[in-house]
């Protein structure tokens, strides 16, 4: 007998999470990637399994799982010769966890729970470029003319960082950080000019030709 998740339907594909288990399954980065292949559309283990490459039998427990918890049902059964195959499907399009259902303390350790995966990437795919680099990496300490201090990851000589960035046959690799003062027009302009981009690169990003990039973009007002 499959447990039923407890929650409420905010519309027709949206649901809020109220049972603690399915909350942390969802909220957990290390479980949460398990139904991604199953949201918003039919998949079979097999398929799934591909998508998440990973072991069918390495799936089925987290299958498992999910059934137990609410998240996922069996969508129908296709019958063949040998072992039917079983499709399944999330039990929303998109679920909605509330903090006070998460088992973060506060709202900044939800956020870094769940942005260090993501944020780990990126630096990671930055230090492999780096290390396959001839030039002589390090920290660069200086004050700007404005007078702030600044710590910048680059070269010991201008011009090795120059060439590299742009050298067009190297790959794309950028990251910056800037404390910057400005109204709050201008500020939601560049978070509008951010969202753009975002979608932009997502709508390059869906015929899954070319190389995979971490892509982040952020602003928020200095908690200081």
């Amino acid at each position: 007998m499959l447990l039923q998740m407890e929650s409420v339907v905010l519309n027709k594909s949206r649901r809020e999470v109220r049972d603690p288990e399915a909350a942390a399954f969802l909220t957990q980065p290390g479980s949460a990637r398990y139904i991604e292949p199953f949201l918003g559309q039919e998949c079979s283990l097999k398929d799934a399994a591909e998508t998440l490459q990973i072991s069918m039998s390495g799936l089925f427990y987290w299958l498992e799982r999910m059934l137990a918890l609410g998240l996922v049902e069996i969508t129908r059964i296709e019958q063949r010769r040998g072992r039917p195959i079983k499709h399944y499907r999330a039990t929303a399009e998109e679920f909605f966890v509330p903090f006070r259902m998460t088992r973060a303390g506060t709202y900044e350790e939800m956020l870094r729970e769940q942005e260090r995966p993501q944020h780990d990437r990126l630096l990671q795919g930055i230090a492999r470029v780096r290390e396959t680099q001839e030039q002589q990496w390090g920290i660069l300490l200086s004050r700007e003319d404005t007078g702030a201090i600044r710590y910048h990851f680059t070269t010991l000589h201008r011009q090795d960082d120059d060439l590299f960035m742009s050298d067009a046959s190297r790959p794309a690799l950028f990251s910056g950080w800037i404390t910057a003062h400005m109204s709050h027009a201008q500020a939601r302009l560049f978070q509008q000019r951010m969202m753009d981009i975002l979608q932009e690169v997502s709508v390059l990003g869906e015929s899954g030709e070319g190389e995979a990039y971490v892509l982040h973009v952020g602003i928020a007002p200095h908690p200081d």
